[in-house]
C-alpha cells in the first residue's frame, strides 16, 4: 500500500503534560471555538445549582471538558491539564479554564486571520 502524504497545517503544542494538535488557520476551527464559548457560559449555572458544591464543580468541570473536546477532538484534557479542574485557581487568581483560554485566543485570532487572508486572495 502506498501512503499520500500532504500538508493540513495542523502544527502540534505542548500544553502541561499533553500535546494539542490542530490547524489554527481552519475556519471551522475558529467557528467551534466560538460555539464553545457559549457552551462555558452556561457553566455558571451548573456551578450555582442546587446540591452538593463538589459535585456540581466537577460536573461543571467535565462539561467544560466536553465543550473544548467539540473543539479539539481527540484532546486528552486529563494529561494536558495534569488531572486539575478546570475551575481551579491559578496562582493569579483566574480560573484554569480563563488560563487556557488566554493562552490559545491569540493563536486561534492569528489563525483565523490567515485562514481569512487566504480566502481573500482566491477572490
Amino acid at each position: 500500500m502506498e501512503t499520500l502524504i500532504f500538508d493540513t497545517g495542523i502544527k502540534s503544542y505542548r500544553v502541561g503534560g499533553g500535546v494539542l494538535a490542530f490547524n489554527p488557520a481552519d475556519p471551522n476551527l475558529y467557528t467551534r471555538f466560538l460555539d464553545c464559548l457559549s457552551d462555558l457560559e452556561a457553566l455558571e449555572a451548573a456551578v450555582s445549582g442546587e446540591g452538593h458544591l463538589l459535585e456540581r464543580i466537577r460536573t461543571a468541570d467535565n462539561q467544560a471538558k466536553a465543550a473544548l473536546s467539540k473543539v479539539f477532538p481527540g484532546a486528552d484534557w486529563e494529561a494536558i491539564f495534569q488531572g486539575v479542574s478546570l475551575l481551579a485557581v491559578g496562582s493569579n487568581g483566574s480560573s484554569v479554564l480563563a488560563n487556557f483560554l488566554a493562552a490559545l485566543e491569540p493563536v486561534l485570532r492569528s489563525g483565523a486571520l490567515a485562514a481569512a487572508r487566504a480566502e481573500a486572495e482566491t477572490l
